[in-house]
């Protein structure tokens, strides 16, 4: 079939042919993308959006034509719709084409200079023209080979009058594929869309609320479809090639696996190191059977899962968690959670005793970063014990701080509250050794929220902190394990 659609200056002579496509990749919902070879006033080859045929489609192909064109005539920069080409097998929407650097990354968009700025504008520019994105994210903005940025997607915009609260939709989605931002680099972001002269300052924490829900509520979603995932009674969930994991999966008692000095052994649980059958080391834990205990333990949803499911959801809000390979229980034995070894890593509290001031201070400042990050991200550890977080100084940063042990974490879809996060705090403060001085621990305090310092703050929250900390002395060994005595 011919092209059912074309931009005014599609080259009568310009013979487009398909069969030339180059793939690029696959995106969502069956989308193809591709680039074509064809000399024209657009350059040297076009960009290629397949999709499905069908009716349906063809109004959705239609639709963003249209809009693309609208966008171009109205001089809002976004790759220009050429063509729309249709037979019996396949949609091409095709496109200006941008060139390989075309997709940004967070860095880029963050850092270069003038881009976070110019994308701005181009939105506010989108907005004035009546035209509501409604998928904004970092994905659908490119980047010219100039280095300017340029809107695309246009598959579920809405022409509508736009308030206030129809910008503050599509800047919130924006700005929850940001986040990670300073404040700084949003204000910027704010005073480019309102243009000079206009206060930005409320835009600027309207849209990090907004940014922040956004993404708490993506990430709900996606915890509430992984816990749908898991159907049967006592399900063995693997996160690795079976064949590794088989010595200890089809073992008669999983514990008889454990190789050298347990790790941990209590009343509750025993965690130990495992060979697998690529010969690598994995950390076994087991949640050993309670009676009385969580009515979810005996239907099969065990707490190994729970902890599972948790690291995931840790590791999908860019929280470094131990990653999970397997998950399984059994009536009546309890259940057991397979994780990866860190042989490099060693507890919080050990490692900054071993550290110069300035080293313990460094690490200290990142590990309180980490701690707003997680809360703002609406997850309350509620056992953030330095025996739970994991460091190597040494590692590469996104690497440096892990955390372990997720069976008591809780993810909601607001900032964890005040209450829950000054519990958090409480027990790492109480769980840090005495070389850390006051000085130290009010430097962290102080990146996690300058705001705590404050005479108020420190009133209200501080002083109940410092209370629990002092309630809460992990610093201790249980009688039971000692055979005699109290505290070391």
């Amino acid at each position: 079939m011919p092209l059912t659609l074309t931009d005014p200056d599609w080259p009568a002579e310009a013979a487009f042919d398909p069969g030339l496509a180059r793939p690029l990749g696959a995106g969502l919902r069956g989308r193809r993308y591709a680039r074509v070879p064809l000399a024209g006033p657009w350059g040297t080859s076009l960009f290629a959006k397949a999709l499905t045929p069908g009716s349906a489609n063809r109004r959705r192909a239609g639709f963003e034509f249209r809009v693309s064109q609208a966008m171009t005539r109205a001089g809002i920069p976004c790759p220009r719709a050429w063509a729309l080409w249709e037979d019996a097998d396949r949609l091409l929407l095709l496109f200006e084409d941008l060139g390989e650097r075309a997709p940004l990354d967070h860095d880029t968009f963050l850092g270069s200079p003038g881009v976070l700025e110019a994308a701005a504008r181009a939105i506010a520019a989108m907005h004035e023209a009546g035209l509501m994105h409604r998928d904004l994210h970092l994905g659908n903005l490119l980047q010219r080979p100039d280095g300017a940025p340029a809107l695309c997607d246009f598959a579920k915009a809405r022409w509508r009058p736009i308030g206030h609260r129809e910008r503050l939709s599509d800047l919130g989605r924006l700005v929850g594929s940001l986040l990670p931002a300073t404040h700084d680099a949003l204000c910027r972001f704010a005073a480019a869309y309102l243009g000079e002269g206009q206060p930005s300052d409320p835009l600027c924490f309207e849209i990090e609320r907004a940014g922040y829900q956004r993404m708490r509520d993506h990430h709900a979603n996606l915890d509430r479809r992984a816990r749908r995932s898991i159907r049967s009674g006592h399900p063995q969930v693997l996160r690795a090639e079976r064949a590794r994991l088989a010595p200890v999966l089809d073992a008669p008692d999983p514990d008889d696996c454990f190789d050298g000095a347990m790790l941990k052994e209590g009343s509750r649980s025993r965690v130990g190191r495992v060979r697998l059958a690529d010969g690598r080391w994995a950390v076994l834990k087991h949640y050993l059977p309670r009676s009385g205990g969580d009515p979810r333990d005996r239907l099969g949803f065990s707490k190994a899962l729970r902890s599972l499911l948790a690291a995931e959801a840790l590791l999908r809000r860019e929280l470094r968690a131990a990653r999970p390979l397997a998950a399984w229980s059994r009536p009546k034995a309890g259940s057991w959670l397979l994780l990866e070894d860190l042989p490099d890593h060693r507890p919080l509290d050990q490692v900054l005793v071993g550290l110069g001031q300035d080293a313990r201070r460094a690490l200290l400042a990142e590990t309180a970063r980490m701690v707003n990050w997680m809360h703002r991200l609406g997850v309350a550890y509620r056992d953030l014990k330095p025996s739970n977080l994991l460091a190597d100084p040494a590692a590469a940063r996104p690497d440096r701080l892990v955390l372990i042990d997720h069976d008591r974490n809780r993810f909601t879809r607001h900032r964890a509250g005040a209450a829950l996060a000054m519990r958090d705090l409480a027990a790492l403060h109480a769980g840090l050794p005495p070389a850390v001085r006051a000085s130290e621990r009010l430097a962290a305090l102080r990146e996690y929220d300058p705001a705590l310092l404050e005479r108020a703050a420190w009133r209200s929250q501080i002083r109940p902190l410092l209370r629990e900390a002092a309630e809460r002395d992990h610093r201790w060994i249980p009688r039971a394990l000692l055979g005699a005595g109290g505290r070391p």
